[in-house]
């Protein structure tokens, strides 16, 4: 914020100054300081329960485009057990609130071809490269949403307005995420190994690593196995309809999780809208 530029070398080290640091959270990093310089840290407490709290909210509003409201709700409780283990302060908690938005602005467009509101995901994706590392999941849930709409109509999805305005997005998506402080570095940087020479960080090791912290194996990791068997049973209740966004979104996410113990909470984000869509039908059928 004093310089206007965003830091290039480790200003925390006095060993190492000059070796290059590509900061991919930069903008969530002046979001916090300027949060907190004026209301300071219960003030920022207060922002990171509006994000998160918005995050939810959009989740749960997309998966109501695709199930009754109860069913929705049940399965809320099993989600939120996850998010709950992943409420810090962190930049993370940006991605959560942009995941959430890409897939309510997906299903929008869904339900209604018609709308332009598709297009808001190209300066939502030029944020979120620049607000944390898991900007590559916006580019991923429109790739897999055009694969839906592609396969059933592989001759005449052209006509589709939904894969014409999908098209058009998609591209565009993949040039915003280069402009940012880093370019290329910062594309790249969610593939990109991180090694720690004296220590293992916990939240970035396998679920079944006795290595990792105790403190991954509560409630928020606990809830991770029942809730990967219940989304792929819920797949028997709709598998006529080849709900292939799902299914794609899901299992990627969830093989994530099992790779590293931080990134469960995406796989609870894509759960709630899936499990609810495949179990709907059977149950509005209960309730006739």
């Amino acid at each position: 914020v004093q310089t206007g530029q965003v830091i290039r070398n480790n200003v925390y080290s006095y060993t190492v100054p000059d070796y290059p640091v590509y900061d991919h959270h930069w903008l969530s990093s002046v979001s916090f300081y300027l949060v907190s310089e004026f209301f300071g840290f219960k003030g920022l407490t207060i922002f990171k329960t509006l994000i998160l709290l918005s995050a939810f909210s959009l989740l749960f509003l997309a998966a109501l485009k695709k199930a009754d409201f109860w069913l929705v709700a049940l399965f809320s409780l099993p989600t939120i057990l996850i998010l709950a283990g992943r409420n810090r302060i962190r930049p993370e908690m940006f991605s959560y609130f942009f995941i959430a938005l890409f897939l309510y602005l997906l299903f929008d467009l869904e339900e209604h071809p018609e709308r332009r509101r598709i297009f808001w995901l190209i300066p939502l994706q030029l944020l979120w490269v620049n607000f944390h590392l898991f900007f590559f999941v916006g580019i991923a849930l429109v790739g897999g949403f055009l694969a839906e709409k592609i396969t059933p109509n592989l001759r005449v999805f052209w006509r589709d307005p939904v894969v014409k305005k999908l098209l058009l997005v998609l591209p565009m998506l993949i040039a915003v995420v280069f402009i940012n402080p880093n370019g290329i570095e910062g594309v790249l940087a969610p593939v990109k190994s991180h090694s720690y020479a004296s220590f293992m960080v916990s939240e970035n090791q396998t679920l079944f690593n006795l290595r990792a912290s105790i403190l991954t194996w509560d409630i928020f990791s606990s809830a991770f196995v029942p809730m990967a068997a219940i989304f792929l049973l819920s797949f028997a209740f709709n598998f006529f309809r080849k709900p292939v966004f799902f299914l794609l979104a899901g299992i990627g996410s969830a093989g994530a999780g099992l790779l590293q113990v931080r990134l469960i909470t995406i796989f609870a984000l894509m759960f709630l809208p899936a499990v609810s869509a495949n179990f709907n039908g059977v149950f509005l059928k209960t309730k006739e």
